[in-house]
């Protein structure tokens, strides 16, 4: 996912950056920072909690953000399903990749998981035991914790960048 941030009054950046270029790079690399670190914060507070074997993976997984150079930075979730969960995921099968069963505790599902035998899972309660050939995930509609986090994110990062435009304007008067 791609935020892309729109700078209003650009003739004026363009002025600071040929008055005085290290001081308009340096305000506009302390807004993208302070951007990234509101998004990655937000996105921590928007990440679902699981009820797996690691609950809170994923919100662990929003690493703290890193500057690509001083004018381009990026946060990632490092968590291998969060796209999955961001995204949400269509029906499909599971199957083991090594072994012949998959084994698993049953926990927070909504038992449409069936065996390859057609038995439904439905009605076993959390925390029971089940080994089967494979199951048939019945697909995920998302949570858009991201997008939310960048959204609630918006007011924020227009303030920083209006600070930041103030002070370079200040510089070149």
């Amino acid at each position: 996912m791609t935020l892309n941030i729109k700078v209003e009054g650009l003739d004026d950046v363009i002025k600071g950056l040929e008055k005085s270029p290290e001081m308009t790079v340096n305000e506009i690399s302390k807004a993208i920072q302070s951007s990234l670190n509101t998004i990655r914060t937000k996105t921590i507070r928007e990440a679902p909690i699981g009820k797996g074997k690691n609950p809170g993976l994923l919100k662990r997984s929003v690493q703290p953000y890193r500057m690509e150079s001083r004018l381009r930075g990026k946060i990632d979730v490092t968590a291998p399903y969060a796209e999955a969960v961001h995204q949400g995921s269509r029906p499909h099968e599971i199957r083991p990749k090594t072994k012949k069963a998959l084994a698993f505790e049953i926990g927070g599902w909504r038992g449409y998981t069936t065996s390859s035998s057609g038995k439904s899972y439905y009605g076993k309660k959390e925390g029971s035991n089940v080994v089967v050939r494979h199951v048939h995930h019945p697909g995920y509609k998302g949570n858009p914790f991201f997008s939310r986090a960048i959204e609630k994110s918006l007011a924020e990062i227009n303030r920083f960048f209006d600070r930041a435009m103030i002070n370079i304007l200040n510089s070149i008067k």
